[in-house]
């Protein structure tokens, strides 16, 4: 009986971790702008912060011609404009004209990060004004730690990043500690710590 019940527990848990996945989503939708940026500066979308934490496994970008050399990270605030580099994945040459996806990624993201973007050549789609406006600063700040950007209030770059999280479900299972469940705490659970 007690073998019926831990099996029937256990898939009770995954149907429970596959329910509670969430999409995170961050930066604006990479669609065709009325104007764009030039490389070497190093680009950060300030709307549309992650709403979740975890692993952004997509990357849309809308370059308007071919982006070579091109970085995408996520980056955090540390104080009022000066951002540090969580994560970032390397991508080379972007095809331009259209929309590009990269999937099967995993970067690393918290609720509040930004996305943004590095390239040597090419032009990226992005907006001047209706927005909350971009980071920038001359050169590659991919990999960066406390540095202080500028800004263009208004602007918005086509880059965009998803992926999904377990939410509620950032705690071990299989002999390590679980601190929560069904928004209850507890530090042992059937004699187990």
């Amino acid at each position: 009986m007690k073998k019926i019940l831990l099996i029937i527990f256990t898939i009770i848990l995954i149907l429970s971790i596959n329910v509670l996945a969430v999409d995170i989503d961050l930066g604006c939708p990479a669609i065709d702008r009325s104007s764009s940026k030039g490389p070497g500066y190093t680009w950060i979308n300030k709307t549309n912060p992650a709403n979740e934490s975890g692993i952004i496994d997509t990357i849309e970008i809308y370059p308007w011609s071919d982006l070579e050399n091109c970085e995408v990270a996520i980056f955090y605030l540390v104080a009022e404009d000066t951002l540090s580099t969580r994560d970032s994945v390397s991508l080379g040459t972007v095809t331009g004209g259209s929309k590009q996806t990269f999937s099967e990624l995993s970067i690393d993201v918290q609720i509040g990060d930004f996305i943004g973007i590095y390239y040597t050549v090419g032009q990226l789609e992005a907006h001047t004004s209706d927005y909350d406006g971009v980071w920038y600063k001359s050169g590659d700040q991919i990999p960066c730690t406390d540095v202080t950007f500028s800004d263009y209030a208004g602007d918005a770059l086509s880059l965009s990043g998803t992926g999904t999280t377990a939410v509620g479900w950032p705690h071990k299972w299989n002999t390590q500690t679980i601190s929560k469940w069904n928004n209850k705490e507890f530090t042992k659970w059937n004699g187990l710590e």
